[in-house]
Parts: structure tokens; sequence; C-alpha cells
């Protein structure tokens, strides 16, 4: 037992010395170059994607490639231009909504938004209160006490806007 006391601090030390300091650097990982430039240039991959396929860090796949001479890839869409005489023949002229011109121009909203900013339209106002929702709009403003009608929704969902409506005239929904 004495020998046991005496002889755990010397091992403690003896790991503490002969520990491989090196563990705790990164280790570095060599790129296989002639792969990440194939997937690059052929495959037409990212480079965040390469690095991740590989095992290594974005950073250093750029390095590579600079060293390299790799040209550096544009992946940056190009814009897709719309004309202004196709937004105002949609969205003017045949008095389609937003979403309906996009969806006819074959684009999303945001491409014909980002256009008809650049060509300096503005878009249409929107509807005035009530919106399409329901065709009896018009009778809410003008129940008297005791009548009630039925709302005809798309969905059976009480647009948020009719709550807003009723509550302003005092008049309690029942659905």
């Amino acid at each position: 037992m004495a020998g046991a006391e005496i002889r755990r601090p010397f091992s403690i030390l003896f790991r503490f010395i002969n520990f491989k300091w090196t563990r705790l650097l990164p280790t570095i990982k060599r790129i296989p170059i002639a792969e990440a430039k194939r997937l690059y240039l052929d495959e037409k991959w990212k480079i965040s994607r390469i690095a991740a396929h590989l095992g290594v860090s974005a950073y250093g796949i750029r390095l590579a490639f600079e060293r390299e001479g790799v040209e550096k890839r544009n992946d940056v869409p190009t814009p897709v231009l719309i004309t202004r005489e196709q937004i105002e023949e949609l969205y003017f002229v045949q008095n389609l909504s937003f979403e309906e011109t996009a969806k006819k121009l074959g684009r999303g909203y945001e491409v014909l938004r980002a256009n008809m900013r650049r060509l300096g339209i503005d878009r249409k106002p929107p509807p005035p209160w009530p919106h399409h929702y329901f065709a009896d709009h018009r009778r809410l403003d003008d129940l008297a006490i005791g009548e009630g009608f039925i709302i005809k929704t798309r969905s059976a969902i009480l647009p948020t806007f009719l709550y807003t409506r009723s509550k302003k005239l005092g008049i309690r929904i029942v659905i």
C-alpha cells in the first residue's frame, strides 16, 4: 500500500510530461485539389458544398483555388428584366392583380416588384374596405336591431377586417 501511494503522484506527472500536445492543435488535412477543381468547374458545386463534401473549411478551398489560379465563378444570377410595356399591359390595362401579373409573366412576385421599383412604377392602391370576400358588405353598416344576414366567404374563416369593422359598429358576430 505504501508503494501505491508514492507511485501515484509520479504517474500523474509522467502522464503530463508525455502528453502529446499536438493533439490540441488543429489537424491540417490535405485538400485533394484535383477533386475540388473538378467539382467546382465541371459539376458547378458551390465552395461551401465542396468544403463540406471533402471535410475541410470553405476558406481552405478558397485559398487552394487562389494558389492554383482557379478563376472565381460568378454565382450571382443575372437579374430578370421585365419591360415597362409588359407590366403596364397586364397590370393596368388587363387589370390583373399583382400576383396574377407575376404568374402570367412566369416570375415570382419578388421579381415583379423589383422590376417595378427599377422602372418607377407604383402598385395600384388596395381596394376600399371591405374587400371582395362577400357581396353583402354594404348591409353591415345598415343593420338595425334584431336584423342579421349571412356572409359568404371563400373559406370557412371569417376575415379579420370584418371583426374589426363589426366591433366599431357595435355589432356582435355569431358563428
